[in-house]
């Protein structure tokens, strides 16, 4: 009997009891290279920096679903448009353009992403 671990969604958005806790690139490297994770189809996962979620993108090769938040994300409801979303303009410009991409409505923070 093959007994591997395989997780298919993975939800790592935690809240300690006064704040979002944010992945740094470190360990947000380790998680994308360990075996548990490769078949892993949804992530929910608040990171440090935008950077890794190229990362993340290119080496988990089943994810078909992303939803994350930046803590480097400064757009605001009240002040921003949606047509300058820095964040979102940042991740068009670095993936292809078979991926779609979206803020949350109600959950301004948090982005989703899926890949087609």
């Amino acid at each position: 009997m093959n007994s591997k671990l395989s997780i298919c969604r993975l939800d790592l958005m935690t809240k300690s009891a006064f704040r979002l806790r944010y992945y740094t690139t470190e360990e947000c490297t380790i998680l994308i290279h360990s075996s548990f994770v490769r078949h892993c189809e949804v992530l929910l996962i608040s990171v440090e920096d935008r950077k890794i979620i190229c990362d993340i993108i290119k080496t988990m090769n089943n994810l078909r679903a992303l939803t994350f938040q930046c803590e480097d994300d400064k757009w605001n409801y009240c002040e921003s448009s949606l047509t300058n979303d820095e964040l979102i303009l940042w991740l068009i410009d670095s993936l292809p353009s078979t991926f779609f991409i979206k803020r949350d409505k109600t959950q301004t923070s948090k982005i989703h992403l899926w890949i087609r």
